[in-house]
């Protein structure tokens, strides 16, 4: 499970201290010492006028206290997300080799491909069309999910996956219908961007976002922003996995 590989890096952090968690309703950001890191803010409804029962718990800790914290409940929504959000925090952007910053073109579609977008990526909509004539949407509010899809009718040749799913926890069952296709992507600002973790899960490409102004971006996920918002104050980055075909 992806979830407890992060969680595993993440212990051995030591010392690294929280300067800031914000969960806002679109996004979370967490801020280390050693950057800041996205995670969507998945709450499709609230029980009680505490979405987290450990806040107040993270600023000013230290990124392994946080974990051990977390690690009482790891099907807790919130913690799944905080969790992803530190990690993201600690990707040394230095160390990574960018394939680039166009996901859709790095994948290399096409005309004949079968592309399954899962989760909605509007502005990459366009851009899949005028490469490909076959693109399916998977998103709840288009009406279909992943889950009501059987592995044997998953038909795509190319995917991209919302990083989202590694929250919900639906990543392992959707990567495992992906097996077959040519070219997979986990893309959004949540994505760890750490190909060791995707390995055995016939990922092609993460593709995230670097964050450059961490003052705004902070401003703007504190009142409720989400990406069309930030990504002016990001850059994008695809990274390819070790071992794919592309």
């Amino acid at each position: 499970m992806i979830l407890k590989k992060i969680f595993e890096k993440l212990k051995k952090l030591g010392n690294v201290k929280i300067l800031r968690l914000v969960i806002g309703l679109g996004y979370t950001v967490a801020h280390t010492e050693m950057g800041l890191g996205f995670s969507y803010t998945l709450i499709s409804r609230k029980d009680s006028c505490t979405v987290n029962p450990t806040a107040g718990s993270f600023a000013g800790k230290t990124v392994a206290e946080a974990v051990n914290i977390i690690g009482r409940d790891l099907n807790n929504i919130i913690n799944r997300t905080v969790l992803i959000a530190l990690f993201n925090s600690t990707v040394d952007f230095d160390a990574l080799r960018s394939a680039g910053g166009d996901a859709v073109e790095l994948m290399e579609l096409k005309p004949d491909d079968q592309v399954y977008m899962v989760g909605y990526f509007e502005p990459l909509v366009a851009a899949i069309r005028s490469r490909c004539g076959n693109l399916k949407i998977i998103e709840e509010r288009h009406g279909e999910t992943t889950s009501a899809i059987d592995g044997a009718e998953w038909k795509s040749t190319a995917n991209l996956i919302t990083s989202t799913s590694l929250i919900n926890g639906t990543f392992e069952d959707i990567t495992k219908k992906c097996e077959r296709s040519r070219v997979n992507c986990l893309m959004g600002p949540s994505t760890p961007l750490d190909p060791e973790l995707f390995k055995e899960h016939n990922i092609t490409f993460l593709a995230g976002l670097k964050p450059l102004n961490y003052d705004r971006i902070i401003e703007i996920v504190s009142e409720g922003g989400g990406t069309k918002l930030f990504n002016k104050h990001c850059e994008k980055i695809v990274v390819k996995c070790a071992g794919s075909a592309l």
